[in-house]
């Protein structure tokens, strides 16, 4: 008996599901991966710069979740998990979601050793932290980020002004 076809889709029928995009199948992938053995070798660096450039042009495509989804997998690497994390968290916040920028650099402070880089990433949870309205965290991290180099010194006279500007136009 020869396989029956396929019902015809009716208009009250939901749509079908989109097609995941590729990235984000084969991170599901790798997690089933990794569950079925947790002792899975670390991805290597030459596929996870693989992985960073694909990011670069999907970002410049306009799929920003399929550029995160490439870093997420690229963090995975030791040799590229600051850099793709820093990558993730400046991406999500060019998204508006401040909150999961913010745990993304966190995580990226882990992983961040040159004091250059980990002053510049002080420096944006700092921004993160003044734009959300968070000024004495706004400010513990610009300081930290000033000891480290002191191109960021400024930031937290700027901020302090910006503070002090808002708050003489409140009381105005």
């Amino acid at each position: 008996m020869p396989p029956r076809p396929p019902a015809p889709r009716l208009p009250c029928d939901p749509p079908p599901a989109p097609a995941a995009p590729v990235e984000m199948l084969l991170a599901r992938a790798e997690a089933m991966l990794r569950v079925v053995s947790p002792t899975m070798p670390p991805m290597a660096p030459e596929r996870a710069a693989e992985l960073v450039e694909r990011a670069r042009r999907l970002e410049d495509a306009g799929d920003r979740e399929a550029a995160i989804a490439a870093l997420s997998r690229a963090a995975k690497a030791p040799s590229h998990a600051g850099a793709a994390l820093v990558e993730i968290g400046r991406l999500e916040r060019q998204a508006g979601r401040a909150h999961d920028a913010l745990t993304t650099y966190k995580r990226a402070l882990h992983h961040v050793e040159e004091p250059r880089q980990l002053a510049a990433l002080f420096a944006e949870i700092g921004q993160l932290y003044f734009a959300m309205r968070e000024d004495e965290e706004a400010e513990y991290y610009f300081r930290r980020a000033a000891r480290l180099d002191a191109r960021h010194a400024g930031l937290l006279e700027r901020t302090e002004n910006e503070w002090s500007a808002e708050l003489h136009a409140a009381t105005s």
